[in-house]
């Protein structure tokens, strides 16, 4: 019998090979993934990019983003998520699909930012505990490690919305959207020629 707490600790699929089934994730204070609406306006946004595709799911928390875009079609996924028992959920979620190309990085996000380049990423999901950073001050992170890098797209959610006119230099906000009290954006860096 399933209890009412499992339903809300599952999160559906919507598309592609894994379409309808779910995946479990840990009762962790902080832990909320993207809705279904969020997904679903969201990977409408990148479905001319995300077939073949190599992502990172940055504070991956359910790795719901990261495995819905392998369900898509992406390459591969880098999932990074510092709690011990979310990064033991995503690592059971992606056996019970057989899920393959994927690296699983139990790591604070900041500590592993240090010691990447971004460069071998298309598209990299930001959804951090909000309470953790402002998006601005990420954003400009993730600016210092894009050298060498020539094109890469952003999903950020937070409860803040991102001003485009304080982007940093080839930074663009492509789509922006409020879903409740959360933002959602997709952001891309584009090198300069």
């Amino acid at each position: 019998m399933t209890t009412n707490k499992q339903k809300r600790n599952r999160v559906r699929i919507i598309a592609g090979e894994w379409r309808g089934r779910y995946i479990e994730f840990p009762d962790i204070e902080g832990l909320r993934p993207s809705s279904d609406r969020v997904k679903e306006t969201l990977f409408n946004w990148l479905a001319p990019f995300i077939e073949g595709c190599t992502a990172l799911d940055l504070f991956a928390g359910s790795g719901a983003l990261g495995i819905e875009a392998l369900s898509r079609g992406a390459k591969s996924v880098c999932f990074v998520e510092k709690n011990r028992t979310a990064y033991a959920a995503i690592i059971q979620n992606l056996e019970k699909l057989n899920a393959g190309n994927t690296e699983t990085v139990n790591e604070d996000a900041f500590s592993f930012l240090e010691k990447q380049k971004l460069k071998t990423f298309d598209l990299i999901f930001l959804d951090p505990p909000y309470a953790l950073v402002e998006p601005l001050e990420l954003i400009n992170l993730l600016n210092e490690k894009l050298s060498g890098t020539k094109e890469c797209r952003f999903f950020y959610e937070h409860k803040n919305a991102i001003d485009s006119d304080l982007l940093p230099n080839n930074w663009h906000l492509l789509k922006q959207k409020k879903a409740g009290q959360v933002y959602y954006h997709l952001l891309l860096f584009k090198a300069a020629n």
